[in-house]
């Protein structure tokens, strides 16, 4: 039993008047958003906190449902792999989630919600930053799911000449393809691309959980990969995934999945004020 309070050490900001941001996913280990955001919010005087909550899909429902009544909870990050599901229950979306059918922000006002989606922005903005010109590019993006979607639409809107789209899963590459031609820009070919060749790429990102902590396979045979290409991830855990490590021997420029974040971090800090 502690009988002197202040000799117990730092107080905690957190008071009464604290509000909170959850980011969501299942697993939740690999995430890096709260290192990165809680500083920043401290720094600037807000109160309030990003707390990692895991969520299996199988509880998703009734976790968004209850979330969204919770009087201190400001809203969502949301990772692998609910940013599709809750872009069919959120209030208002984004253009940007609209087109690509996923999220990975929901703000929670008023007992409404609205979501968005920075994840493409994020990529593109960080590609931008270290030099690479996406417009008149070729890319493929291996996985169609939340980020996968995101990540192709940036790359359409930064003026990529095409997109080929991969997934284990065929008909969510078809069906993206698909929303993409009719609803993103017209100067961009979207097409369902394949694995067994990187001839006529650029750019090749990974936008699957293939390479995530623990998982040694890559999502293409790095023997395609020529030092030509620009190897990109979206996994932030490890920082070089089986993928990007087999990419720099191979002579290519590479891009981790932590600059992904570090390019939407100013849009998602404000979305959350």
């Amino acid at each position: 039993m502690i009988s002197n309070p202040e000799s117990a050490g730092p107080v905690s900001p957190i008071d009464a008047a604290t509000q909170f941001v959850w980011i969501v996913g299942h697993p939740i280990g690999q995430v890096k958003a709260p290192q990165v955001m809680n500083p920043l919010y401290m720094a600037a005087g807000d109160n309030l906190f990003v707390l990692p909550a895991p969520v299996h899909p199988d509880d998703l429902r009734c976790a968004f449902d209850g979330a969204r009544k919770v009087g201190n909870l400001r809203g969502w990050i949301v990772t692998v792999p609910h940013k599709i599901a809750l872009a069919q229950w959120v209030d208002e979306l984004s253009l940007a989630a609209r087109i690509a059918g996923a999220v990975n922000a929901i703000r929670f006002r008023h007992g409404k919600t609205y979501g968005d989606l920075f994840d493409g922005y994020g990529f593109t903005a960080s590609l931008a930053a270290r030099g690479f010109n996406t417009a008149g590019r070729q890319a493929l993006v291996m996985g169609a799911g939340g980020v996968g979607s995101a990540i192709a639409l940036a790359l359409a809107e930064a003026g990529a000449a095409s997109v080929a789209l991969f997934d284990i899963d065929r008909s969510r590459a078809v069906q993206l393809a698909a929303r993409l031609s009719q609803h993103g820009p017209a100067g961009t070919r979207f097409e369902v691309g394949s694995v067994s060749s990187a001839e006529g790429f650029d750019l090749i990102v990974n936008a699957s959980p293939v390479g995530m902590a623990g998982d040694t396979r890559t999502p293409i045979d790095p023997a395609l990969l020529k030092p030509s290409h620009v190897v990109a991830e979206v996994v932030m855990t490890p920082e070089f995934t089986p993928l990007l490590l087999a990419a720099k021997r191979l002579g290519c420029e590479v891009h981790p999945g932590k600059q992904v974040l570090a390019g939407q971090l100013e849009k998602l800090v404000e979305f959350f004020r």
